[in-house]
Order: C-alpha cells, then structure tokens, then sequence
C-alpha cells in the first residue's frame, strides 16, 4: 500500500470509528444515560460468564496446590501445617495455614478451578474489592471470609464425609491450636 492508500485507509477507519461513536452516543440521548450511580445501582450479573471474587472452602482443602500450580501469574500462595513428625502435609487432609489470592495479579481466568479434587474453590458473584493500598488487594481466605455459595453435588458428598469422620471439628481444633483465626460459622 502506498502513501496515498495509507492516507486513505486512515480516513476510511476514522470514518468507521466516528459512525459507531455516534450510533451509540444517540442510543444514549433517546434512551437515558449508561451512567449507573454505583454502589446504589448495581448491573445485573450473568451467572455463566461471569468471574467474580473466589469463594474458598478452608475445611475441604486438602492442600495439594493444584490450584498454585494452574496459576498463570501465580497469584495464588498456599501454606499447610507440618504433621506430627514435622513433615509437609501436601495432598493429605491438613490445616491450612496460609490461603491467600492477590487480586492485584489475578486475571480471573478461571484456571483455578478445575483441577481442584475437592471442589474447594470456585468463582462467585462477588466483584466488588475496594481498597486504597496493594495490601488490600491481597484476600486471607484461609480466614474463611468468602465461603462457597453454591456447592456442587461431589463437594455435598465430600461435606457429608467430612462431618460423618469429625473432620470440621478436628481442623477447628488444630486450627485453634496454632492460632490461625477463622471466621466460618461452626456448624460447618
């Protein structure tokens, strides 16, 4: 394409540009304003594409990382307690000592999810992470603040085991030995 050709494609994609700008602003003048007058006003949120904040089930983690490991920017940090013999617990039942997200790298992609065996971790409906510093961009979910709305048929089975074998009742305990706070209601 030549020097003309080039000018020409210029005034031909500004033109495009200007048509689709000025098809939208009249939308906007004959039928209100896109302005929400957020947080009063809210958009509606499509439940299956939509990517909100991670809910996290601390009690059900096993701390296999397989989540870490999917991460493409590694936002993900998992720490488990050692066991008796002060070895790590990776993969078995253990107490979750660090579960943190930071939503400062996450791209909310979704890869998290799927290779989680115990159903533990999933995408909510929540977007909304206000916040003035980096360090606030970071969730503790190992703190139970984001716990799962709507649990899949393997994750109610998998709570079911887990309340038959005392489990809840056994990491509470272990939790609260090391001093790790959590905010789950106790009846697990």
């Amino acid at each position: 394409m030549g020097y003309f050709g080039n000018i020409w494609d210029g005034i031909r994609t500004t033109a495009q540009g200007l048509k689709l700008t000025t098809s939208v602003f009249a939308r906007a003048v004959t039928k209100g304003s896109y302005t929400l007058q957020y947080p009063e006003e809210n958009l509606p949120i499509d439940p299956v594409t939509h990517r909100g904040i991670h809910e996290y089930d601390v009690d059900r983690c096993i701390s296999c990382e397989a989540c870490a490991k999917a991460c493409p920017v590694d936002c993900i940090y998992i720490e488990s307690a050692p066991d008796a013999k002060g070895k790590p617990t990776k993969g078995k039942v253990s107490v979750m000592t660090r579960f943190d997200i930071d939503y400062s790298k996450c791209l909310f992609c979704g890869l998290c999810v799927p290779p989680c065996p115990s159903e533990c971790i999933q995408l909510g409906a929540r977007y909304s992470l206000p916040g003035h510093t980096r360090d606030e961009m970071v969730v503790h979910f190992h703190e139970g603040g984001y716990p799962v709305a709507e649990k899949t048929d393997h994750a109610k089975k998998m709570i079911e085991e887990f309340r038959a074998e005392g489990l809840y009742a056994k990491k509470r305990a272990e939790r609260a030995a090391l001093g790790i706070p959590t905010l789950r209601p106790a009846d697990g």
